[in-house]
């Protein structure tokens, strides 16, 4: 499998000045830079910048996706907005924080964070999947199949996939007559 990364930075309060474009150029030859945006898709290698200090210093937004399961998700709002009292609460640890940037707050959502936090639970994980199921209930099958997608992408991550799908079709064929629970996984994008 080769290596997949999508940056995206957005501006949004403001453009960027010729100048700022300039300084972002020297991060990568290969970037689209415009006024409101940078992109960068790497097949190899990382970006040379760090996405905290950008969105401190430029940007409003920030998107990261890679295709072994991170994904990173920054926003910069004005403090008049959003104050960091405010935003902290709703950054209980899986994969979120705020933190205040002058007269900003950046709030990021980072997947890679919470399913390192998942990955040493793994199997006690699978084993919460199975007991929700074991409920036959509408919201404990919604919670499963949240846990499923979290346990894909933490097997996508660790190169562990295929046993992932083993698996999850080991899963289907237990519960072949519950049409509810099959429903959810199918909507999810969960193989069969």
């Amino acid at each position: 499998m080769s290596d997949y990364q999508y940056y995206e930075f957005q501006a949004i309060d403001r453009p960027l000045t010729k100048a700022e474009m300039a300084e972002l150029r020297q991060l990568s030859t290969r970037a689209t830079i415009t006024p409101t945006r940078l992109v960068n898709v790497y097949h190899w290698g990382d970006f040379r910048g760090d996405p905290d200090v950008l969105m401190q210093t430029y940007f409003d937004a920030f998107l990261y996706l890679a295709n072994w399961g991170t994904h990173q998700l920054m926003f910069r709002l004005p403090r008049r907005l959003l104050d960091l009292e405010t935003a902290s609460p709703y950054c209980p640890g899986e994969g979120a924080s705020a933190r205040a940037a002058g007269d900003r707050v950046i709030e990021a959502i980072a997947r890679a964070k919470y399913l390192a936090e998942l990955a040493p639970r793994e199997a006690d994980v699978w084993q919460e999947v199975e007991a929700l199921i074991g409920a036959m209930r509408a919201a404990e099958y919604d919670r499963a199949v949240q846990l499923l997608v979290d346990l894909r992408d933490l097997a996508a991550r660790a190169g562990r996939a295929e046993s992932f799908g083993a698996r999850l079709r080991e899963l289907r064929l237990r519960y072949p007559t519950r049409s509810a629970l099959l429903r959810r996984l199918d909507q999810a994008g969960l193989p069969t």
